[in-house]
């Protein structure tokens, strides 16, 4: 017969069952047959448990195979992420100094025109770009 013990660990009945099962052992008076036939039933309970088990468990590794692909993924994403924000930065800089230059060219060729607009010459003008570039770029 089976033992209290094996009922509540291995098939992880709770006592209440247990005690359910013993009195239905003992109030029927129970033939071998009949207790042979019970006890068939409760190993292909457990085997069906086992199995049940098993499959949980290769879906918990499967699941985790994904969610560490995932985080893979999240640290991909991060990294591109942070590449094109500095690239995005340094082609900023790229416009501004490309600007800075345009700028300096024009009043460059036309020294007069500098003259007449801001009236300081070249030079100055430069000077006043570079200190706009520089609150700029900080």
């Amino acid at each position: 017969m089976l033992g209290r013990a094996f009922l509540k660990e291995e098939l992880g009945l709770d006592e209440e069952r247990i005690t359910e099962l013993f009195k239905r052992l003992n109030s029927d008076g129970l033939s071998s047959k009949r207790a042979k036939e019970l006890t068939e039933e409760l190993e292909e309970t457990k085997a069906k448990l086992e199995e049940s088990q098993e499959q949980l468990e290769q879906v918990l590794r499967s699941l985790k195979e994904e969610s560490d692909l995932n985080n893979k993924l999240k640290e991909q994403v991060t990294s591109l992420t942070e590449q094109v924000a500095q690239a995005n930065k340094e082609n900023e800089k790229i416009k501004i100094e490309c600007m800075k230059k345009s700028i300096l060219f024009s009043y460059k060729l036309d020294p007069a025109l500098s003259k007449y607009i801001r009236g300081t010459t070249p030079e100055e003008i430069e000077k006043d770009i570079n200190k706009v570039m520089t609150c700029i770029n900080s």
